[in-house]
């Protein structure tokens, strides 16, 4: 399109057409046999989405969760999610991008965290209107409170300084290796 200098949207429509007749004139042969011999479809939608889905394999963890694509699955706890602890469950993600997990040929109830979604920003914080009102609260708090007491290791609680590690005479020197002979 470049080459026949088209950079509109309508201009490329109109072009199209002719293209594709160039194109099958150039590349397109009859078939041996004319008859059609193409099967009827006899899955249902349903089907054909199972089987036009990717599959994938997640191991299950001891809280019910699975890691998937980014993000947090948990099973709900109910009916046969409470078993499957340590074992491994399917994963079929569609062609719209949703995606189920599948044990036995059944569909288990799940909940989709987002990690990502999970994190708190700085700006996010920053942006709360009450935040310098409750830090105003607790600081008025705390001052209320009485001083905290620090105990310190001193000779009223037993601590002496002796300046020098337990188990040792000063003035010896610490164990020589000893020496092995060839």
């Amino acid at each position: 399109m470049r080459a026949e200098d088209i950079s509109t949207i309508d201009e490329a429509n109109a072009f199209l057409p002719g293209l594709v007749e160039r194109f099958n004139a150039k590349f397109a042969r009859r078939p041996a046999n004319d008859k059609d011999l193409h099967r009827p479809l006899r899955q249902s939608d349903k089907q054909l989405r199972e089987i036009l889905c990717l599959k994938d394999q997640r191991y299950v963890g001891s809280q019910l969760t699975i890691t998937y694509d980014g993000k947090k699955i948990i099973l709900d706890p109910d009916g046969t999610a409470k078993g499957l602890v340590g074992k491994h469950v399917d994963i079929h993600q569609y062609a719209d991008g949703t995606f189920s997990v599948v044990y036995a040929g059944e569909a288990l109830p799940h909940t989709i965290c987002d990690n990502a979604q999970q994190q708190v920003m700085h700006t996010s914080i920053v942006e709360n209107k009450r935040l310098s009102a409750v830090l105003r609260y607790v600081k008025e708090q705390q001052d209320q409170m009485p001083e905290p007491t620090i105990k310190r290791a001193n000779r009223k609680n037993g601590y002496k300084k002796t300046g020098k590690k337990p188990g040792r005479t000063p003035g010896t020197p610490g164990k020589k290796r000893a020496e092995v002979s060839a």
